[in-house]
């Protein structure tokens, strides 16, 4: 009897435990949603608000000008287009070469291969640095060409330990058994092994995504004078600093905008990553937490 009491008090003391963790972690989660999402609302009414107003969370004077600026110029479209074909064409050479290499890495057999992992771990811990970067690019012939704005973040090892981690827990049984019937290495690496992998190649590739779109150090590092070639972060980054947008200097109206154009610009730029999310998001968590768990 006083076992079952001595327990039943122990459940309700964990009980009540239990409650006031989750209450905690509801209310800083709330918190932490908050911190993101209110902002990028501020933004948002910024941008479709007239000049002068002291705006909040609601537009004041809601006016569609600072949009109607920014597709009157050529500029920004360009460096759309820019950004959308190093953003695409990133992401597909990324995923391809880290998926090889990955896969290479994830073979036990493979030759040399502590050595490998041990180089991939050292540059990514380590870097040559912006100068000697430079320098090698310019010898190359990279600088001031849009390849420059892609290569370099081709090779990202940290992207190729999550999956290669993800695929030695693939079960080897299943490779096994497609050679037994016939199958030679580029089928089995293209009919059975990546639709295994759907979940971490789409996470990987988001998140090379993300990054190729929201950079703009490559241009402003290695395009000292081709600014046609400059991506729309950079765009938005000249516009703040007051060079962007066609006739900006000396146009009263525009100047009295600045804020409301810099809200439009940067609304107008998330819009293709929102977009990419929902198509990827369910598989985001399983290839995140399978691909950096080794069991």
């Amino acid at each position: 009897m006083k076992y079952a009491s001595r327990r039943s008090n122990l459940l309700r003391v964990r009980k009540h435990e239990g409650l006031g963790f989750s209450i905690f972690v509801h209310i800083f989660m709330t918190v932490f949603i908050l911190l993101c999402v209110l902002p990028f609302i501020h933004v948002i009414a910024l941008s479709f608000s007239g000049a002068g107003y002291a705006i909040g969370l609601i537009p004041q004077g809601v006016t569609l000008y600072s949009y109607n600026v920014v597709f009157e110029d050529s500029g920004f479209f360009q460096a759309f287009g820019m950004s959308l074909m190093v953003a695409v064409v990133g992401t597909l050479l990324s995923v391809l070469v880290n998926f090889l290499a990955a896969y290479a890495l994830s073979k036990r057999d493979l030759p040399f291969r502590r050595f490998f992992n041990c180089f991939f771990v050292i540059i990514m811990l380590f870097s040559g640095g912006i100068i000697p970067n430079f320098l090698w690019y310019r010898i190359i012939g990279l600088v001031d060409t849009p390849i420059i704005l892609i290569l370099p973040m081709a090779v990202q090892f940290y992207y190729i330990m999550l999956m290669t981690t993800y695929l030695e827990n693939l079960p080897q049984s299943i490779e096994d058994a497609a050679c037994v019937d016939g199958a030679g290495k580029l089928t089995l690496l293209w009919y059975i092994i990546m639709p295994m992998a759907v979940p971490i190649i789409l996470t990987v590739a988001l998140y090379t995504l993300v990054g190729y779109w929201n950079n703009y150090q490559l241009a402003l590092y290695y395009l000292p004078t081709r600014t046609e070639y400059y991506p729309l972060s950079m765009f938005i980054l000249n516009f703040i600093n007051g060079s962007a947008i066609n006739d900006y200097v000396g146009d009263i109206e525009k100047a009295n905008h600045k804020d409301n154009i810099e809200a439009a610009l940067i609304v107008l730029s998330v819009i293709p990553i929102i977009i990419s999310y929902p198509f990827s998001l369910k598989y985001i968590v399983k290839g995140s937490f399978v691909g950096a768990v080794k069991e």
